[in-house]
């Protein structure tokens, strides 16, 4: 006959209870076109644009057919843009 072993449950505490919250960011590459992507805590990656767009609210407006609400997060980042010092036609 077989016996099974009972393993104890592991104790769960409030702070357990609560999910981590993934991490939606927003970026601007050198030519200044925005992509999004969403990472778990754990930093892997979800999602991300599979194309770049022209201003930070296309990107924001793709992003919220995969489940960004700007209400929730705060974690939309504006990362510095290199831009040249050069005047246009010079």
């Amino acid at each position: 006959m077989d016996t099974m072993t009972m393993l104890p449950l592991p104790v769960v505490t409030e702070t357990d209870k609560t999910p981590p919250k993934d991490k939606w960011t927003f970026s601007a590459d050198n030519a200044g076109k925005w992509r999004w992507s969403l990472h778990t805590s754990e930093r892997l990656l979800l999602r991300a644009s599979s194309e770049a767009y022209a201003n930070r609210g296309d990107a924001v407006k793709n992003a919220k057919q995969y489940g960004y609400r700007e209400a929730d997060t705060g974690t939309g980042s504006f990362p510095t843009v290199r831009r040249s010092n050069k005047k246009p036609g010079r």
